[in-house]
C-alpha cells in the first residue's frame, strides 16, 4: 500500500467515525447535527477517491452496529451512507468528451441534473428499507399521531379531541409521512452535497470543474415518467403505497430543487434578484404551497448540462 493510498484509507476512517457520532446526534435532540452525517463520507469520496469512501462506509456501519445493533446499522447504511457515497463518487466519474460527440483531448463529467436523480432513487430507497426494518406503515403512524397529540395537549391543556379528529390526524400523517420524509433528506443531502463540493474545491482536492448550479441543478427528463408512475402508485393503500409515496416524495423534492434554481438562474444580473429570492425563500418558508409551485417550475426544464474540463494531468478519481 503506498502512501498516499494509506493516507485515502486513514481519511476514510476519520470520516466514518465523525458520521457514525453526528449520525447519532438525533437520539440526543440535536437534529442540526444528524443532518450533518451525510458531510464527512461525502468529503472522504470526494477528496480521496472510492478507496477513502469505502473506508468511511465500512467504518461507520461498523460503529452503528456496534452502538446501536444490526438495524440501527442497517437503517444509517440505508439512509445516509449509500445515498452520500452515491452522489459523491457519480461526482468523480468522467469520460471522454468523443465518445458523447464532444471536442477531442476533453472530459465530460457526470451530470448535476443525473446526480440529483440517482440520489432521490436513492434516498426512496433507504426510506423503502427503513419502513421494512422499523414496521414504517400503520403502526408507525399511530404512534406518531399519539406523540403529537400529546404535544398539542401540552400546548393547550383545554384541548379535547374525539374519536373522529384522531382519526383524521392518523389519516393525515399516513398520507403525509412517507412522502414527507424523503423529501426533507434529499433537501439535506443536496445541501450537504453542495458544502462538500465547495470544501474539496477550494482544497485543490477535486477534479471536478464548477458547476453552475443555478443552469445545471435541474432532474433529468428520465424522471418524469418516473414521478408519474409513483404518483399513480400512491393510490394504492398499504405496502405499495407507502412505496409510491417514498418515490414521489424524493423525486418532487429534486423538482423543487430544480425550481427554486430556475429562479435564480432567471434572475441573474437583475437588479430585482435579490427582492425576488427573499420573497420566494420567505413565502416558501411560512407558506407550503410556494414549494408545490417550484417543484411544477422545475417539472418544465429538464435539460442534462454536463461539465467538461482538460483530458490532461491525474485521471479521474476512481
Amino acid at each position: 500500500m503506498t502512501k498516499k493510498q494509506t493516507i485515502a484509507i486513514g481519511a476514510g476512517v476519520l470520516a466514518g467515525l465523525a458520521a457514525a457520532a453526528l449520525s447519532a446526534a438525533m437520539s440526543g435532540g440535536m437534529a442540526f447535527l444528524f443532518m450533518l452525517s451525510p458531510l464527512p463520507l461525502m468529503l472522504a469520496t470526494l477528496g480521496f477517491g472510492a478507496a477513502s469512501g469505502f473506508a468511511a462506509a465500512v467504518t461507520t456501519i461498523g460503529v452503528v452496529a456496534a452502538v446501536a445493533g444490526t438495524l440501527g446499522a442497517v437503517v444509517v447504511a440505508a439512509v445516509i451512507v449509500f445515498p452520500s457515497m452515491l452522489a459523491a463518487q457519480l461526482a468523480n466519474l468522467a469520460r471522454p468528451a468523443e465518445e458523447v460527440g464532444g471536442p477531442a483531448g476533453k472530459l465530460v463529467w457526470f451530470p448535476l441534473a443525473d446526480i440529483l436523480f440517482y440520489t432521490g432513487l436513492a434516498v426512496a430507497a433507504g426510506f423503502i428499507v427503513t419502513g421494512i426494518v422499523h414496521g414504517y406503515g400503520d403502526a408507525f403512524v399511530a404512534e406518531l399521531a399519539a406523540r403529537l397529540i400529546e404535544a398539542m395537549r401540552q400546548a393547550d391543556p383545554q384541548l379535547q379531541l374525539g374519536e373522529e379528529q384522531r382519526g383524521q390526524i392518523v389519516a393525515m400523517l399516513a398520507t403525509l409521512v412517507p412522502a414527507q420524509l424523503p423529501w426533507v433528506w434529499v433537501c439535506v443531502l443536496v445541501a450537504n452535497f453542495y458544502t462538500a463540493m465547495a470544501f474539496a474545491k477550494r482544497a485543490g482536492q477535486s477534479r471536478r470543474p464548477d458547476d453552475i448550479w443555478p443552469l445545471s441543478l435541474r432532474m433529468p427528463r428520465t424522471a418524469l415518467p418516473v414521478f408519474a408512475g409513483a404518483m399513480l402508485l400512491t393510490i394504492v393503500s398499504g405496502p405499495l403505497g407507502h412505496v409510491g409515496a417514498a418515490v414521489s416524495g424524493a423525486m418532487a423534492a429534486g423538482f423543487m430543487l430544480a425550481g427554486f434554481a430556475m429562479l435564480h438562474d432567471r434572475s441573474m444580473g437583475k437588479p430585482w434578484r435579490p427582492a425576488a429570492l427573499g420573497a420566494a425563500y420567505l413565502a416558501a418558508l411560512f407558506f407550503i404551497p410556494v414549494l408545490f409551485i417550484f417543484a411544477l417550475a422545475g417539472l418544465t426544464d429538464t435539460r442534462r448540462p454536463a461539465g467538461m474540463s482538460d483530458a490532461g494531468g491525474p485521471p479521474p478519481l476512481p
